[in-house]
């Protein structure tokens, strides 16, 4: 199957400006947040979860 690229790219930037407009942002996150798979959080050390450690961090300051 073959598919023109800005056959693809001008919907798909449309649908990313509107997912991530100010008004839906939060919506969206929360949306991103709960289609992960909480069975199985980043085990302690390995680089996604220095980074979500850090990350939390900032966020209390």
């Amino acid at each position: 199957m073959y598919l023109r690229e800005d056959a693809l790219t001008d919907p798909l930037d449309t649908w990313l400006a509107s997912a991530f407009a100010p008004h839906r942002i939060e919506q969206t996150i929360t949306a991103m947040a709960d289609a992960q798979p909480l069975d199985h959080p980043p085990a302690p050390g390995t680089a996604a979860q220095t980074i979500i450690t850090e990350c939390d961090a900032e966020l209390e300051c």
